[in-house]
């Protein structure tokens, strides 16, 4: 028997015309070193679903024969699942992303790379030609800036018209400053010819570090002409947005005008359109938006004119500075206390106090105690190639240190200033007067011991010391009293005292009124050794009980 089927109808899914898209293809950190395992992020696209996205890695350029999934991060943006592990220093890690839609179409990306750099290696930036914007006939020199911690011992620029051999080299010399210059130029190229270079240099302990690779295309003989491209700010930090710049000519006229920027130094996928400024000046339209700090942002300039000549001027790029902080603290302190340094903004990755003039590292935290007088500095970074430093000037201020001396006139006495760092006086007499002068002349009301006390006073504090002033005027006044008797006089040795009483005090004053010897006398007779004395004349108080007895003198011979 026969069957027969008619009107038979499949429906379902078309198959979609597209694989997927992937693009913005970025690491973190952007820079890694020896000790940093690295995320890979990027936007993947499709006009139907994502099943799968891989990160395909390796280390010989070859194999890729390590893979990691990816998981949707936000939007359109994929993020690597786990990372790549660290690697030792000199390690080139190349990688590339896979993915595949629900229709099993496939998409693997160009391999992109990254070098871990030596601890030490030289660090290569500001590379640039000359010409700008080469044409035809022109032969090209390269310039770097290249710096390390010990001295460079070869520079080389390596260039290629295909974009991966590098297989012709050029030495480089130093020319001014950290700045190389390639030895001989690059030669002319024909037109539509795009030239591929990077620089590589070795330190003196054979650290070696090799730039990203940038290039230049020469434009045909008749194609827009682009030159004097700037930026505004010169110098972006991480709250600029960035005008672009360019002079551009042609024999007819230009039709399009665009900056093509990004910041992997590779992809340039963002671009903005320019438009006339003044004269042949074109500015972009709208800003390289702001971008973190530290982060290199890679930009070109690409005219068409009427006839549909293109030219792409050779890539530049800038560096997000990073912001310079302000150093907090009080400036001036007295001896003893310290000011709390602090910063005004933002966090950072690390912190290097020192002194300045001195390279010892004081401190490595947000904050610092100074104590000591001089001029500070913080050098803060947020990765090894990106660091700024401020500074702030300490004052301490001594505490004052009283002292003084006298000279006496009878009653009259003249007092002499012999502190420090005071800034107002006070002298208290002990007779019922005080002197806020610094070198006071004061005038006692009679004869006696007067304690004299000098308070010298500063911002920081005060210090008071004292002195027994001695007057006894130009004679000695005797006290009639026939039982007390002092002898020999003048006298080498055993100085004599006999008085009819016993527990009274004894006082013994040089000519200048200091005082030198104290002692109680428990006999009749007291006999006192002045051999160490000087030569002169010398006075004797005799106390009994608080009152004075009798004053006397004696003459050493």
């Amino acid at each position: 028997s026969l069957w027969r089927i008619d009107d038979i109808k499949i429906t379902g899914q078309e198959n979609s015309a597209s694989a997927p898209t992937i693009s913005n293809i970025n690491i973190s950190p952007t820079n890694p070193s020896s000790s940093d395992s690295v995320d890979v992020s990027a936007d993947i696209t499709d006009d139907g679903t994502i099943t799968s996205a891989a990160v395909l890695w390796c280390t010989d350029n070859i194999n890729f024969d390590n893979n990691i999934n990816m998981s949707i991060s936000s939007g359109n943006t994929y993020k690597s699942d786990s990372k790549i592990p660290a690697q030792v220093e000199g390690t080139t890690v190349y990688y590339k992303m896979q993915a595949v839609d629900n229709e099993n179409d496939t998409t693997t990306s160009a391999s992109n790379n990254y070098l871990i750099p030596s601890a030490s290696a030289p660090s290569i930036s500001n590379i640039t030609t000359s010409p700008e914007q080469p044409r035809i006939d022109d032969v090209v020199d390269i310039f770097a800036n290249i710096t390390d911690d010990g001295t460079i011992s070869s520079a080389k620029v390596f260039w290629c018209t295909d974009g991966t051999s590098f297989d012709n080299n050029i030495s480089m010399s130093l020319s001014t400053g950290n700045t190389y210059k390639s030895d001989s130029k690059i030669p002319a190229q024909a037109e539509g010819t795009t030239v591929y270079y990077k620089v590589e240099a070795t330190d003196n302990d054979g650290n070696k570090q090799t730039s990203t690779s940038f290039n230049y295309l020469i434009p045909s003989a008749s194609a827009p002409n682009i030159s004097n491209i700037s930026i505004t700010p010169s110098q972006p930090t991480v709250n600029d947005s960035v005008d672009v710049f360019a002079d551009i000519t042609d024999d007819g006229s230009i039709s399009t005008a665009k900056v093509f920027w990004c910041t992997d130094g590779t992809s340039f996928d963002n671009n903005i359109s320019m438009s006339i400024s003044t004269g042949d000046t074109y500015k972009s339209v709208s800003k390289i938006p702001a971008q973190a700090e530290g982060t290199n942002v890679y930009y070109k300039i690409e005219a068409v004119d009427n006839e549909d000549n293109k030219a792409t001027s050779a890539s530049k790029n800038y560096t997000i500075n990073i912001l310079t902080p302000v150093i907090i603290g009080e400036n001036e302190i007295c001896e003893g206390d310290s000011s709390l340094l602090s910063l005004n903004r933002g966090s950072y990755e690390s912190y290097k106090w020192r002194m300045q003039g001195n390279s010892q590292v004081l401190g490595t935290d947000s904050i610092y105690y100074a104590s000591k007088q001089g001029n500070y500095t913080v050098e803060v970074s947020i990765n090894e190639d990106s660091s700024t430093s401020s500074s702030f000037s300490l004052t301490v201020n001594k505490l004052p240190v009283s002292d003084f001396s006298y000279i006496i006139n009878d009653k009259t006495v003249s007092f002499t200033d012999k502190s420090s760092y005071g800034t107002s006086f006070l002298w208290n007499f002990n007779d019922g007067f005080t002197n806020q002068s610094k070198n006071p002349i004061h005038t006692f009301g009679s004869y006696d011991t007067y304690k004299v006390v000098y308070t010298v006073t500063n911002a920081c504090g005060s210090d008071s010391c004292s002195q027994d002033v001695l007057l006894q005027g130009n004679s000695i006044d005797f006290v009639e009293n026939n039982t007390i008797k002092l002898y020999p006089n003048p006298v080498k040795d055993i100085l004599t005292l006999s008085t009819g009483n016993n527990n009274e005090r004894i006082e013994i004053y040089n000519i200048i009124g200091e005082k030198i010897l104290s002692l109680y006398k428990q006999k009749n007779d007291l006999q006192i050794n002045v051999n160490s004395l000087k030569k002169g004349i010398y006075f004797i108080k005799l106390y009994n009980s608080n009152s004075v007895l009798k004053r006397m003198s004696f003459i050493k011979d």
